[in-house]
């Protein structure tokens, strides 16, 4: 698959038309602005939204701020199958603590187990946006700290390979 999709980008090179936007999806070439700003797009979307509409969400953003649409949807697998138990329960738990709203968690364990329409029709409009308001905490949070590391490995990556190297 990989030898594949090598293949079709070294074929969409040869035209000067396409190397623009290959280029902006698949290159690591850029700026560290741009890589941090991919890092950063990538944690805000994978902490505000809901699984599912993450990388559907990613590629336009990351196409609007022109950052890197590969790293960006890379990096909103931070809420991953391991990761989103403790995401999602801060998440509600932020949302909860800033608007006041209590949810109780047997309901949001039940939702957690078995998500299916019935458990988030309990959950309600009320939940999800208790939800989505604790997620954009997060997010808020995580996207500087996350912009100020991809600095950081921009600049200290090619010092890390060079020592490897030698």
């Amino acid at each position: 698959m990989l030898k594949l999709f090598k293949k079709l980008l070294s074929y969409l090179e040869k035209y000067p038309r396409f190397k623009r936007y290959t280029d902006e999806i698949t290159g690591f070439r850029g700026t560290e602005r741009k890589f941090a700003l991919s890092i950063a797009t990538g944690i805000f979307i994978g902490t505000a939204m809901p699984p599912g509409f993450q990388i559907m969400t990613a590629v336009p953003l990351a196409m609007f701020l022109r950052a890197n649409v590969l790293i960006a949807c890379f990096f909103t697998l931070i809420s991953n199958p391991f990761t989103f138990p403790p995401i999602i329960y801060t998440s509600f738990r932020l949302g909860s603590y800033v608007t006041g709203i209590s949810m109780q968690w047997k309901v949001l364990s039940d939702f957690i187990s078995n998500p299916t329409s019935e458990q988030f029709l309990l959950i309600g409009g009320t939940g999800f946006g208790i939800y989505m308001l604790g997620g954009l905490i997060q997010a808020l949070i995580y996207t500087p700290v996350s912009y100020l590391c991809g600095i950081y490995l921009y600049r200290n990556l090619p010092a890390v390979r060079k020592k490897r190297e030698e």
